[in-house]
């Protein structure tokens, strides 16, 4: 009588899968409680993503591809931040004088005309 009530109870709980398996011999004895467990487990997040709106309209492929769009879109704003970072220095290094320009210019560094 007590393991029909406990059995209820538990099928009530929705560890049903856990029930049906340990009935087949599918788990040994050293498995029924961890397999409990992931069954009890299950059966709470289950509820509670139904009982939560926000977590029953969570979609993790969606969600997934969002985070991988974004980090693509982010790489690609480093990559451009960079390239101008390094053409605003590029404008700021001198420019080395050739030998022929620097004939040209006079004791004071203007062009000689």
């Amino acid at each position: 009588m007590t393991f029909h009530g406990a059995r209820r109870a538990a099928l009530a709980a929705g560890v049903g899968p856990a029930i049906a398996a340990i009935e087949r011999g599918d788990l040994g004895a050293a498995e029924l409680a961890p397999a409990w467990e992931r069954a009890t487990l299950l059966a709470w997040a289950d509820a509670e993503i139904t009982e939560t709106p926000a977590l029953s309209r969570f979609h993790g492929p969606a969600h997934h591809a969002q985070v991988s769009a974004f980090a693509d879109l982010d790489r690609g704003a480093l990559a451009l931040a960079r390239a101008r970072a390094l053409v605003r220095l590029a404008d700021r290094v001198p420019r080395a004088v050739t030998a022929h320009e620097s004939a040209a210019l006079d004791a004071n560094g203007e062009l000689a005309c």
